[in-house]
């Protein structure tokens, strides 16, 4: 795994968030947005995306609203 990666998801941990619910995966030689033949190509491929996903039920949605 990404060293890279590991540590954004610490931040995220230490910040609150499950660990359990953190999934990390590195994709840089099956999903390049540039070449791997080249370091310039390379580069922008050495990066970190993070999607977070938010499942609320309804009480839930209405307690942030009311904070």
């Amino acid at each position: 795994m990404s060293n890279q990666a590991n540590i954004i998801k610490q931040i995220f941990v230490k910040n609150g968030y499950p660990a359990n619910l953190i999934e990390i995966g590195c994709f840089a030689d099956q999903l390049p947005i540039d070449t791997n033949l080249t370091e310039e190509g390379r580069f922008p491929n050495r990066r970190i995306e993070i999607n977070i996903l938010i499942n609320l039920i309804p009480n839930e949605i209405t307690e942030i609203q009311n904070r």
